[in-house]
């Protein structure tokens, strides 16, 4: 439910980016959450419920972050969109 919430927050502004999950496993790339460009970048989102993230995850997602980066020829934002209750979310950027 959390992930719905936010792809709805998300998606309000700018353009949605929908990427096959078997694509980028094939990849070795992790899956997306939410993608959208905005304002020229692209904006990646992984949804949590909580700021647990492990290392192996991460790395998938940079890898994910770099591939659609350099085949979309733009600069990518990779962050943590972590769900606290009904309506309030908190994001941190993924270094």
């Amino acid at each position: 439910m959390s992930e719905h919430r936010a792809s709805k927050k998300l998606h309000a502004m700018g353009i949605p980016l929908l990427v096959s999950e078997q694509w980028l496993r094939e990849r070795g790339c992790g899956q997306l959450d939410i993608g959208r460009l905005y304002q020229e970048k692209l904006q990646l989102y992984e949804v949590k419920s909580s700021f647990r993230l492990s290392k192996k995850q991460y790395l998938r997602l940079q890898k994910t972050s770099a591939l659609l980066s350099e085949l979309l020829d733009k600069e990518s934002e990779l962050s943590l969109y972590v769900w606290r209750k009904e309506d309030c979310f908190d994001w941190i950027p993924l270094l």
